[in-house]
């Protein structure tokens, strides 16, 4: 029992550090990057899942909630609507987006619809969006004329929450 006592905070230190401290280029700490792959790593976790106006769990989900839910379990606070998640982080550009930021998109003149940048690559700008007809999904934003056009802002959550 005495040896399990004396260990404990070391096994506390580690299960801490391990988690944030992720190496980068040339040894460095990257918790940054770290932080955004694990967020697009989740949101992915949810394909599949169904719409559902206001849902909150893998019983359906609204864009807003997916987006609520990552942001929450990754302790990155937001509003629940996309609206009001629109107003924090900083701006971007589709661009210069990367994994983990999040795109707003308006219909009727209103923000009503956000998705999470789960992957950049040679030109394509992967999102994973719950969407009304197909529930949450993942797609090149570059190739889909329809949401395309309605792209609002882009809004970079991940550094402007870590400083």
């Amino acid at each position: 029992m005495n040896k399990i006592i004396l260990l404990l905070p070391f096994l506390l230190y580690s299960c801490t550090t391990s988690r944030t401290l992720v190496g980068g280029k040339n040894g460095s700490l990257n918790r940054e990057s770290d932080l955004r792959l694990s967020i697009a790593s989740e949101a992915n976790q949810y394909l599949g899942t169904g719409y559902r106006y206001g849902g909150l769990d893998k019983k359906g989900l609204d864009c807003s909630g997916l987006v609520y839910l990552v942001f929450r379990d990754h302790s990155l606070s937001l509003p629940r609507s996309s609206a009001e998640q629109r107003r924090v982080g900083r701006h971007t550009t589709t661009r210069d987006a990367r994994v983990g930021d999040l795109i707003f998109f308006r219909q009727q003149g209103k923000v009503n619809h956000v998705a999470i940048v789960t992957g950049v690559d040679r030109g394509e700008l992967w999102v994973t969006h719950s969407t009304t007809s197909r529930g949450v999904i993942k797609e090149n934003l570059n190739a889909s004329a329809y949401w395309l056009k309605r792209i609002e802002d882009v809004r970079d959550i991940v550094s402007a929450g870590l400083k």
